[in-house]
């Protein structure tokens, strides 16, 4: 091993041992977190639950009147949720600085080290005023309250609703649907803490650009599951050990929420930084083993294996089992691997952190030549792509989003939950002008999220595929007129919705509609009556043939 080799180990190692610390840290602000947010779920729901005994009555259009109150019942949870994340990043920026500024001088040993000081003033603004993923912390927090209070928790309840549901298991529901408050906290407050704690890394890079000519990207050593997304993501793996330069273009990091990704420095030499390296004992790169399993607001993932490891995440898979590298980048990618069609580090655009599709891989190592695309030829193979993969998804039990470009390339596909699927601001920057499909496991239309992130991102069509039959929607919407259409869409829906839902409502009674057609019927009826007033939207919906 050279001095160098040994020289980027120590530094490694340090970084790692740092990672376990902010582990622990973040373990236990989270706890805050939650504690504050189960606090609010009990109060909010004895609120609701009072509110509920002294109508005397119950009905959906109580409910919802309940319902929206919440946003202002939350106002305190969302300026608590705000400055607690914004208060664990701030402590993690104030500890990483002086560790990484250790890290990167060994201990003070190079000459000339430039440190970086900051006051508690800039702290704080570094954090709550430095874009993640695209949007400021305060943005986040009441994104994801208005996302869950007005849509998720809205749909509980009308579920609720027309399921005939009594008052008690209505305000159940409002609690019930708190979790998906809490998973947000817990994401953001990971996120924040990773993002810190990068940010951190840069800085000091930084001001030591005499010393520091690029970085190395450096993901966590775990096995990894394409199918659910848990431990090391392909994106991440497969740029593990990728470099830039100082003002290259390369992908952000973290790259993603609950990202456990950092960028390492690449240095003078050993002997260029005047270190000496004879008395410093080698050491190897950790790894572990965590199974598929869900890490959760707890923090804790059961480890199966333990060892160490010199090289990157390539050179590790490579020693893995077929089991292992299968759930790692699925099979399609796996035959590329094993027939040397493509390189570990192939999979993924080294500039925008983009994974490259099966179709990519394959074109792009077959050195087949690339022609261009004529709107026939393109609007042909969009409609083959889209058909493929909306067969693979139609009947999936959590959802899956899949983006198709003009061309009929999947250019971005992400495995989400029961009701949703999480994205970057920055990743939404590939939808414009592009095809996104999804499934939705519960068989109903749009959901008013799934409308906005339509408008707001300049999608060319929305498509939502169920069992049963495939929804789609198209907005003529000029550049720059985003805002407002969606507000006239909000206000359309809020107009006909109790309508809506007073309609269906009566048919069940009548037992001319079950439940679940109910559930069905709800949104696409909403949607319909919309497309009718707006002559800048088209929704259709069809019978799905198998």
């Amino acid at each position: 091993m050279t001095g160098d080799q040994l020289k980027d180990l120590i530094a490694l190692a340090r970084h790692v041992e740092w990672r376990y610390k902010l582990d622990q840290f973040e373990k236990a602000a989270i706890g805050d977190i939650l504690t504050a947010v189960n606090q609010a779920r009990r109060e909010i729901g004895q609120y609701l639950d009072a509110r509920g005994r002294e109508s005397g009555t119950w009905s959906e259009r109580r409910a919802l009147e309940l319902l929206d109150e919440l946003r202002d019942l939350t106002v305190g949870l969302r300026a608590q949720e705000t400055r607690f994340i914004a208060d664990i990043a701030t402590i993690v920026t104030q500890e990483s600085l002086p560790l990484h500024a250790d890290i990167l001088s060994f201990g003070g040993r190079v000459k000339g080290f430039n440190t970086v000081s900051l006051s508690a003033e800039q702290l704080r603004s570094l954090v709550t005023e430095t874009p993640v993923g695209g949007r400021l912390l305060r943005q986040w927090v009441e994104d994801s309250f208005e996302t869950r209070v007005q849509t998720d928790i809205r749909r509980e309840v009308l579920t609720g609703s027309l399921r005939g549901e009594g008052y008690r298991k209505l305000v159940r529901r409002i609690e019930d649907g708190f979790g998906l408050v809490r998973d947000d906290a817990v994401t953001l407050a990971r996120t924040y803490v990773q993002s810190a704690n990068v940010g951190a890394m840069e800085a000091v890079y930084e001001a030591n650009r005499d010393i520091v000519n690029g970085v190395r990207w450096c993901a966590a050593l775990e096995d990894g599951y394409i199918d659910t997304g848990r431990g090391t993501c392909l994106r991440c793996a497969a740029l593990d050990g990728q470099e830039w330069g100082m003002d290259d273009q390369r992908p952000e990091c973290p790259l993603h929420p609950r990202c456990r990704c950092v960028l390492l420095p690449k240095t003078r030499t050993w002997r260029e930084l005047g270190l000496d390296m004879d008395e410093v004992a080698e050491v190897y790169r950790p790894y572990a083993m965590h199974g598929n399993t869900n890490i959760g607001a707890g923090g804790r993932r059961t480890i199966e294996e333990v060892g160490r490891h010199q090289g990157d995440y390539a050179s590790w898979f490579g020693k893995q089992s077929h089991t292992f590298k299968e759930n790692v980048v699925g099979p399609g990618r796996l035959d590329l691997l094993r027939r040397g069609e493509v390189g570990f580090k192939d999979l993924v655009d080294p500039q925008t952190g983009r994974l490259r599709t099966i179709e990519e891989l394959g074109g792009r190592h077959h050195h087949r030549v690339t022609r261009p695309t004529s709107p026939t030829n393109g609007a042909a193979r969009v409609r083959e792509t889209l058909a493929r993969e909306e067969a693979k998804i139609a009947t999936r039990k959590t959802e899956k989003m899949v983006v198709v470009d003009e061309g009929g390339r999947v250019i971005f596909e992400r495995v989400g939950g029961r009701n949703s699927v999480r994205f970057l601001v920055t990743e939404a920057k590939a939808f414009r002008g592009a095809y996104l499909t999804h499934n939705h496991p519960g068989g109903s239309s749009f959901s008013p999220a799934d409308m906005k992130t339509a408008i707001r991102y300049g999608v060319r069509e929305l498509r939502a595929v169920t069992a049963e039959h495939l929804h789609r929607v198209r907005f003529a919407v000029e550049s720059g007129r985003e805002a407002w259409a969606e507000r006239e869409i909000m206000l359309l829906k809020d107009r006909f919705e109790p309508k809506v839902v007073k309609e269906i409502l009566a048919r069940l009674e009548s037992g001319t509609l079950n439940r679940r057609e109910a559930n069905i019927m709800m949104w696409h009826r909403i949607w319909s009556h919309i497309a009718k007033e707006l002559p800048w939207m088209s929704y259709t919906r069809t019978r799905r043939r198998g």
